[in-house]
């Protein structure tokens, strides 16, 4: 009877990652640009980052801590980025001989590589800021509305993975607004929000209101899958708009979001757009077993909540008096 329990506990395990890999698949390059994000959400804080290739992803040079002043963050930035330019400028030039200490660090970290192909590299060294302490945060708050938000995308036959994706649009901050001007968790610009029933004005923003937002924001996720037929680029729509991945599909004759990512040359399909679904698969293999990487996670309590339909119309100055 136990083995028949345990086997029955392994089929339906088997069955939740056959079903999580056929909607949200990691193929291709994506596998690199998600073990990249995990790193940056578990391992470096907002005031570290990492030096890496802004192309490939698996190459990292350095992390670094980061002064508190903006200018001092930029100018130590400069600073790195060009010694690591001149790095590389040097191993191409002598082909990896006669190499100083830390240039033979540096041509350890990339491998062998042909001059041409180092000397692109070497225009292509990026800052990533890190996003551990951010996450955890957001982490911890995203218990008070993660029921709710699977809730409502199960209702609506949408994978209830998708209720991960205001960890990267927002670490579950409702108060979070964007220099874009994008707010709540959902991070909706006023366009669309509005497009999709909710009110933005001085006096009432629906978008820092969870419960209509989640509303709107699965109505919006799913008339991007309708669009595009797959969630990854439907997620990735989320970011860079749904006409423009609908033009890369036209253009590539694909739908999968890697080869996409490798091969489609959008003006405005930048760093942040290529690495959209992969943040977010990162946040979900995250999110799914914070132990692992959170020694000292404890989960926080559900947040509770009641919907009250009054008898008669109250302005807020008497609700807060009575409340």
């Amino acid at each position: 009877m136990r083995n028949i329990l345990i086997l029955i506990i392994l089929f339906f395990i088997t069955l939740s990652n056959n079903v999580f890999a056929i909607h949200f698949p990691i193929r291709g390059e994506v596998k690199t640009r998600v073990k990249f994000w995990i790193k940056v959400y578990t391992e470096v804080n907002t005031h570290q980052a990492f030096i890496h290739d802004s192309k490939d992803l698996s190459i990292i040079y350095k992390k670094v801590t980061l002064p508190k002043s903006k200018r001092a963050r930029k100018r130590q930035a400069k600073r790195e980025r060009n010694a690591i330019k001149i790095a590389l400028r040097r191993i191409a030039n002598k082909n990896y001989k006669n190499l100083t200490a830390f240039e033979n660090k540096i041509a350890k970290i990339i491998g062998k590589r042909r001059p041409q192909t180092i000397r692109k590299m070497a225009q292509n060294i990026r800052y990533q800021y890190g996003l551990k302490d951010r996450y955890y945060k957001g982490l911890i708050r995203s218990y008070n509305y993660l029921d709710y938000i699977k809730q409502t995308f199960k209702k609506l036959n949408m994978p209830e993975d998708l209720a991960y994706l205001p960890h990267v649009e927002s670490s579950f901050n409702y108060l979070a607004y964007s220099k874009v001007g994008a707010a709540g968790i959902w991070q909706f610009m006023r366009y669309t929000a509005r497009t999709y029933g909710l009110k933005v004005g001085y006096i009432v923003d629906e978008r820092r209101d969870v419960i209509k937002a989640t509303k709107s924001a699965a109505r919006f996720l799913k008339d991007n899958y309708r669009i595009l037929k797959t969630w990854p680029l439907a997620l990735t729509a989320y970011n860079h708009g749904a006409a423009s991945i609908k033009r890369a599909v036209g253009r590539l004759k694909t739908r999968e979001i890697h080869k996409i990512i490798r091969h489609y040359k959008g003006r405005r399909f930048g760093f942040a757009s290529k690495n959209f679904y992969a943040t977010f698969m990162a946040t979900v293999i995250i999110s799914k077993n914070p132990m692992k990487y959170f020694k000292r996670f404890r989960r926080s309590n559900k947040f509770s909540y009641s919907n009250l339909k009054l008898k008669r119309p109250f302005t807020i100055k008497q609700l807060s008096k009575y409340l």
